[in-house]
């Protein structure tokens, strides 16, 4: 079974952008570690939403907070409407979901051999 990640060895750049998208009422947030595997990015957010305008809302926060970072946003593709958003941000990929989009693709199965944290749905921090 993978260790749990602390927050506190999660980068600021993403605490932050999590932070965002909880305020916005973002569900089940996951920070999934992938640094030892993956060439592409650090770590991946998986979050849900209950609804096209409450992912659009958590959209347009996160992208706000990663266009503040030093570093530009990779690609943002996916459509609130479409169940699906996913914003690059070079050190982590953050994926917003409808709730049953993301049970339907469970991308977390992908990496349950990794490392993760999950935010409590209230933004509070987990001890």
């Amino acid at each position: 079974m993978p260790e749990s990640l602390k927050l506190e060895e999660l980068p600021e750049n993403l605490k932050r952008c999590c932070e965002a998208i909880l305020d916005k009422k973002a569900i089940a947030t996951t920070v999934i570690d992938v640094r030892e595997i993956s060439s592409v990015t650090d770590y991946y957010v998986i979050a849900s939403g209950a609804s096209g305008p409450q992912l659009k809302a958590m959209a347009n926060s996160a992208r706000e907070v990663i266009k503040g970072m030093d570093a530009d946003v990779g690609v943002i593709d996916g459509d609130p409407a479409s169940g699906w958003v996913v914003m690059d941000a070079y050190d982590f990929v953050l994926h917003l979901f409808l709730d049953e989009t993301r049970e339907l693709y469970a991308i977390e199965s992908l990496w349950k051999d990794r490392s993760t944290y999950l935010y409590p749905s209230e933004g509070l921090p987990v001890s």
